[in-house]
């Protein structure tokens, strides 16, 4: 059976990792240009 519990947990992780790689992809490119980054959605709330 699956374990709906784990797979949401490991999918916020995925989730937080995108937003991690992006935002540091983004400052790299547009340095002191980029002030905050917006992220909406369930798997980003704790």
């Amino acid at each position: 059976m699956v374990d709906f519990a784990t797979l949401h947990k490991a999918a916020r992780h995925d989730v937080r990792m995108c937003i991690q790689a992006w935002s540091e992809t983004l400052r790299k490119f547009l340095g002191e240009k980029l002030d905050y980054v917006y992220a909406k959605g369930s798997a980003v709330k704790r």
